[in-house]
């Protein structure tokens, strides 16, 4: 009985537990908009992420396991494997200008941010053996779990970079950011002792248990050092 806005693009639940997103004017703090964001399944169903474009849209990413997850004008329409991350932008009067899916096996958003062009990121965990990848730092999954980092253009109809980011056990991106330079930083965690570190890192060793990490990427994926891949692992 979540109360939505009379406008709201989903005004019902799906079945189970779902997600919602929802705009608040600051001058009144009334209700903008509204809605319930989910499909059938009873219990993957997440929003792990807000964020806001330059134009003032509202980015909402997370995990579904939902088979009629809703869909519009989707880069991935339909479920690939357990639990997909999913992308939604609202407009700011909170029409939905497309909702997509993104993954296979279980893959999870956990993060998302714009940058000043308008350009979509999400990050967050995958398992799944053929996540798309664009210009990648790492091509292929590594270990358990692996993090991933994707970059959506505005209208979420093209991946412009896509790679997987771990060691050979579980990892996972939790946070991003910009940096003045316009350098995407990524912040998560990982149970590997493996991961790639760079020349000079702060903390170039694994020390247990489950360590954080901070990564800092060239959204055009060109100036990026690859990632080394054993095949083993």
């Amino acid at each position: 009985d979540l109360s939505t806005t009379p406008s709201a693009f989903q005004r019902t639940s799906g079945g189970g537990a779902e997600g919602f997103a929802g705009s608040v004017r600051l001058s009144d703090w009334s209700l903008r908009y509204l809605p319930y964001l989910g499909g059938s399944a009873q219990f993957t169903e997440q929003v792990r992420g807000v964020a806001v474009d330059p134009k003032g849209n509202a980015l909402v990413a997370g995990v579904t396991a939902s088979p009629n997850f809703p869909v519009a004008q989707p880069l991935q329409p339909s479920i690939s494997g357990q639990a997909n991350a999913f992308l939604v932008k609202f407009s700011p009067t909170g029409d939905i200008l497309f909702s997509t899916l993104f993954g296979s096996g279980t893959t999870e958003g956990r993060t998302v941010a714009s940058d000043n062009l308008g350009n979509i990121w999400i990050g967050g965990m995958t398992n799944s053996l053929t996540l798309p990848t664009v210009r990648p730092l790492q091509n292929q999954l590594r270990g358990l779990e692996d993090g991933f980092l994707a970059r959506f253009t505005p209208d979420g109809r093209t991946l412009g970079f896509s790679t997987y980011l771990g060691g050979s056990s579980q990892d996972a991106i939790s946070a991003i950011a910009w940096s003045p330079a316009g350098l995407l930083v990524a912040a998560g965690s990982t149970g590997s002792g493996d991961l790639q570190t760079t020349s000079g890192a702060f903390q170039a060793q694994y020390a247990g248990a489950t360590d954080a990490f901070l990564a800092v990427v060239d959204p055009t994926g060109v100036n990026n050092p690859p990632v080394a891949v054993n095949d083993t692992a």
